[in-house]
């Protein structure tokens, strides 16, 4: 009798052990999967390009004035393992100046540079419109058109020698031109990385500008400088940052007295980031970091941040990190990038606190 008590109460152990290694395995099992890294094919790249380029003309004494004209496009992009477009978001800017004959500017002087997406309505193409629809609406269209698509399948699209759509179901929303949209979204897949983005995550862009110009008098020439900054950043579904790209964009184009034009009107200005090494921040800086690398630095340190988070980095009075963390690797001012990464953030989220943005 007692060696069947011995033998009963040795198997019930043994059970009690069983289930609970059972248990322990099924556990670290969950842990394993709620901590794991999301699968091969679920991984994006994000990827944002910038492209610039200015239109020039001299002065012509008695006929016409001088014109400098810079137009700038933005194309932020994720793509998945197999090139096909997941999310896309495009803007542009565009800003005009002018100068007389005798190199004094005329017009209204701008000094603020808004996205077309943003000046929606204002921007006022609707009016004119065959279809009635405005930049931001008919550039909504043109993405949702290639999501889904590959950039060879992209070329393939047909449009005419003005560069507007001819496939019906596209033309029928998009009639402003837009193909070489299509050589900046190849730009924008073929350097794309991959940053922690996520199918299922959202992209988003953001830009900002200013310009100043002064008129060619007392023996020096007129100049106008054009400064841009642009944020491409993804978002889960609780509007936190997974991935996050930033860049600038600084250049100047000058005139002389005589109204002529100084600045080759065919040139294509870089951003900090397509520069790279040439942009020669490096020796200078106290960290020994590139523009560049301390703008990865940054775009990394905000992922996992929400809006909000992102706002609340503490800054000092020069728009620089205070936070020790962040300003061991970043000692270039972010205060704009902190807007605008938060701005990009938003714009799929408009129930964070903060502005709400509108036609993203």
């Amino acid at each position: 009798m007692k060696s069947f008590i011995k033998t009963f109460f040795a198997l019930a152990l043994s059970a009690a052990m069983l289930c609970g290694c059972m248990a322990s395995e099924k556990e670290n099992e969950n842990s394993a999967q709620e901590n794991k890294p999301a699968q091969t094919g679920d991984r994006l790249r994000t990827g944002l390009y910038t492209s610039a380029s200015y239109e020039g003309s001299a002065g012509v004494q008695g006929e016409a004035d001088g014109l400098v004209k810079l137009q700038a496009t933005f194309v932020a992009v994720t793509v998945d393992e197999e090139g096909r477009i997941e999310g896309l978001m495009i803007d542009q800017v565009q800003s005009e100046t002018g100068f007389d004959a005798a190199g004094m500017l005329t017009g209204q002087a701008q000094t603020g540079l808004t996205g077309k997406r943003d000046l929606g309505a204002a921007y006022g193409m609707a009016s004119v419109s065959s279809i009635g629809r405005e930049w931001n609406e008919q550039i909504q269209s043109f993405e949702q058109y290639c999501i889904g698509k590959t950039v060879q399948e992209l070329k393939e699209i047909s449009f005419n020698e003005q560069g507007k759509p001819t496939d019906p179901d596209l033309a029928s929303s998009v009639t402003l031109s837009c193909a070489y949209f299509v050589n900046y979204i190849e730009a924008a897949v073929n350097g794309a990385q991959p940053l922690g983005a996520e199918k299922g995550d959202s992209v988003a862009l953001a830009v900002t500008g200013s310009q100043t110009s002064r008129p060619a008098e007392a023996g020096e020439e007129g100049s106008v400088s054009f400064s841009l900054e642009m944020a491409a950043v993804t978002t889960a579904a609780d509007g936190t940052i997974t991935s996050c790209i930033v860049d600038g964009l600084e250049t100047e184009a000058n005139f002389a007295a005589d109204g002529s034009l100084i600045s080759d009107p065919e040139a294509r200005p870089q951003t900090k980031n397509q520069l790279a090494e040439a942009y020669g921040m490096k020796a200078q800086s106290s960290i020994g970091k590139e523009w560049y690398e301390q703008a990865e630095a940054f775009a990394q340190y905000v992922c996992g941040k929400t809006a909000d988070q992102v706002e609340q980095i503490v800054l000092d009075q020069e728009g620089r990190a205070s936070e020790p963390d962040l300003r061991s690797s970043v000692t270039i001012r972010i205060a704009d990038f902190t807007a605008l990464t938060a701005r990009a953030a938003r714009i799929h989220h408009p129930e964070q606190s903060g502005e709400t943005e509108q036609n993203g």
